[in-house]
């Protein structure tokens, strides 16, 4: 959804703002069907995108998620539209009062689940964290595959949607190099990229938490 309020998702998704109220009727609509049965599958989360101006209206967002009744609430770090510079908008680990802050939210019980952002360092290009080259296969509309989820690659550094072999084509496996044992530094979109963020995104209140990853920041969260 991006945003919970139609003002703030026309702005960042640059749609007119009858958009959201047609993107919330519709999850209403699929989670109205799903209660016909008598299992909670699939899991349905909202997806909101925060930047260093609305970080704080995060707990207003997970109240909008609970108010439509879904299961979650994932939210991303902005990510700079220029993927060769950085964005003031992006969030950052130096960022102290916005890393107190998403700390601090830990504190809280929520109904829901909660996914929180991961936040990126000034200095990337050290980073070589992404698992999409291993995990990912993103289908542009001209049918280019990628093993980037951003489309952050140039062109010429996908293949095509029809080549059986492209999950080991050259493109994925120097992407799975650079972030595996590689000492070059990453690309430019990488390095702007919360993906390649060496701690994973904190979850709260997740039910099937079995294993506990390394975070400076000292709560109780489950691994993605």
């Amino acid at each position: 959804m991006v945003a919970h309020k139609p003002s703030i998702y026309a702005a960042f998704t640059g749609r007119n703002a009858s958009s959201f109220v047609t993107l919330e009727n519709n999850i209403r609509q699929l989670l109205l069907v799903r209660s016909h049965y008598s299992h909670a599958v699939p899991f349905i989360e909202v997806g909101m995108v925060v930047d260093i101006s609305n970080v704080y209206q995060i707990p207003d967002m997970i109240r909008y998620a609970e108010s439509l009744g879904v299961d979650g609430i994932r939210f991303q770090n902005f990510i700079s539209p220029n993927q060769h510079e950085k964005s003031l908008h992006t969030i950052y680990s130096n960022y102290k009062k916005a890393k107190q802050f998403l700390a601090s939210l830990s504190e809280k019980d929520y109904g829901i689940q909660v996914i929180l952002p991961p936040v990126l360092d000034q200095d990337m290009s050290k980073h070589r964290n992404c698992k999409d080259p291993h995990t990912m296969v993103s289908i542009t509309g001209d049918m280019h595959v990628s093993p980037c989820s951003r489309h952050a690659l140039h062109k010429e550094l996908t293949d095509n949607v029809w080549d059986d072999a492209f999950w080991n084509s050259t493109t994925y496996q120097r992407l799975r190099l650079l972030h595996g044992k590689s000492t070059d530094t990453v690309p430019l979109p990488c390095q702007n990229c919360p993906k390649n963020v060496a701690q994973s995104p904190r979850i709260l209140n997740d039910r099937n938490a079995v294993e506990e990853p390394v975070t400076p920041l000292h709560q109780k969260t489950a691994m993605l």
